[in-house]
């Protein structure tokens, strides 16, 4: 899954947020004047398959 905040009512991403499971990484980066930012990546994964999380 991921969230993004978005800029007004056009294509801006503030802030997108993508946790991948499959690498076990949180990727974040925005959207701004048709070009993705630098990526930053964190491979302190919290999240767990089908775990309840708070």
């Amino acid at each position: 899954f991921e969230i993004n905040f978005l800029c007004d009512r056009d294509d801006r991403i503030a802030f997108h947020f993508n946790p991948r499971f499959t690498d076990s990484d949180i990727v974040c980066n925005s959207y701004m004047a048709n070009h993705w930012g630098q990526e930053e990546r964190c491979n302190s994964f919290p999240l767990g398959i089908e775990e309840p999380f708070q």
